[in-house]
């Protein structure tokens, strides 16, 4: 079953930059998938477009055999979970349990029902130590893992990461993706982080000048030929 349909999907900001071009991808149930190219290339571009941040100027988008349009929105974000880049972009509560039951609290759950599944997934992630902790004096990671936790506890059908280990150092990245291992979900992961991509996505979509160029096995894709002759190493993206 095709989890995502993208159909020739072409994006132009307002100052005239084309950000996408054409750009054509299916996702099956259970993927999990690397978007990789250089700073620019259209990644966040495409990703903020699954969940309507941003609207198409051309080309058509299908979630969960739904077509994605202002009608469907609503329906359309139960199904995609999206984790930002930077984390204090979804945390904003006094504490932790607060941010972590926002999102069930607005899909209708009851408040006992929402802190049950946020201490679900705060547990799932390993931090439901910090429900009552502050958001703003947790560390990087752990900021990470309770932005996770938020969107898990919507229980969505894709999850959506963009950049999650930019910025951690190395022992919390190595932890964020042992996390992921364990997270099932079809994935769309959007990253410059080539263990990652190696660890977790058996596939993976290159995106060059809002194009998409390859799109393949992650061995064969990630091989050193490819590495030597591709911008893919930036660490930022528009």
């Amino acid at each position: 079953m095709l989890t995502v349909d993208i159909d020739n999907l072409s994006y132009i900001y307002a100052d005239g930059t084309a950000a996408l071009t054409a750009v054509s991808l299916q996702i099956n149930t259970g993927e999990s998938v690397a978007l990789v190219g250089a700073n620019g290339a259209g990644k966040s571009t495409l990703l903020h477009h699954l969940n309507g941040l941003l609207t198409p100027t051309a080309g058509h988008i299908h979630i969960c055999d739904q077509p994605l349009n202002s009608k469907t929105l609503a329906r359309i974000r139960r199904h995609i979970g999206m984790v930002f880049q930077n984390p204090d972009d979804q945390l904003f509560m006094t504490n932790v349990i607060e941010d972590v039951c926002f999102g069930p609290l607005n899909l209708g759950l009851t408040p006992q029902q929402a802190l049950k599944v946020a201490r679900e997934a705060l547990d799932q992630v390993g931090v439901l130590s910090l429900q009552d902790r502050t958001p703003c004096r947790l560390s990087d990671g752990e900021k990470r893992r309770v932005a996770i936790a938020g969107v898990l506890a919507t229980s969505p059908e894709i999850l959506v990461l963009d950049e999650p280990t930019s910025g951690l150092d190395p022992w919390a990245r190595r932890q964020l993706i042992d996390l992921l291992k364990n997270i099932t979900h079809t994935r769309l992961i959007a990253t410059h982080d080539f263990d990652l991509v190696h660890a977790l996505c058996e596939r993976t979509i290159v995106l060059s000048e809002g194009k998409i160029v390859a799109d393949g096995p992650t061995a064969l894709i990630l091989t050193d030929d490819f590495l030597n002759s591709s911008p893919t190493t930036a660490s930022n993206d528009c």
